[in-house]
């Protein structure tokens, strides 16, 4: 499922305002997954690299858990992309990672510039931001913020 909920980046605080850290979470819960913008990425599509980002809730329970997605825009052009979207995800259990797959958006389809992985215990329960080291893509870094609500 993917989730259309995007909203203006929050200012830092209004997260914290209202995240985890002050109560415990349990059931299934949704996060506010910020993607803000990525650095070093390859030039992969001889027709123009237009880089997207998804996100997804890695479930331990594969079987009974519904999928927890979410896509960024499309942006034209650019191998420093500038997202500043926040969508939110769920369902999340606490201990859940989450997996950023950056793609390249070509004529015919699109490629894999490669993958960050945020553990759980990164931003629960606490919030997380800062730049994740994209896997397959040297030099790479995303840069996010996770906050259960």
């Amino acid at each position: 499922r993917l989730e259309a909920n995007v909203a203006k980046l929050p200012v830092s605080g209004e997260m914290g305002g209202v995240c985890c850290a002050t109560r415990e979470l349990k059931g299934p819960q949704k996060l506010w997954v910020t993607v803000h913008k990525a650095k070093g990425l390859r030039h992969l599509n001889m027709s123009g690299d237009d880089p997207y980002c998804t996100c997804e809730v890695i479930h331990r329970n594969k079987v009974k858990t519904a999928p927890a997605t979410c896509r960024t825009s499309t942006l034209p052009s650019t191998l420093a992309p500038e997202w500043e979207e926040t969508h939110e995800v769920g369902p999340w259990y606490p201990g859940e990672s989450l997996k950023f797959t950056i793609y390249s958006k070509g004529v015919l389809n699109s490629k894999v510039q490669g993958t960050a992985i945020l553990d759980g215990e990164m931003f629960y329960p606490l919030q997380f931001s800062g730049a994740l080291n994209i896997a397959g893509c040297e030099g790479g870094k995303l840069t996010v913020s996770v906050c259960p609500i």
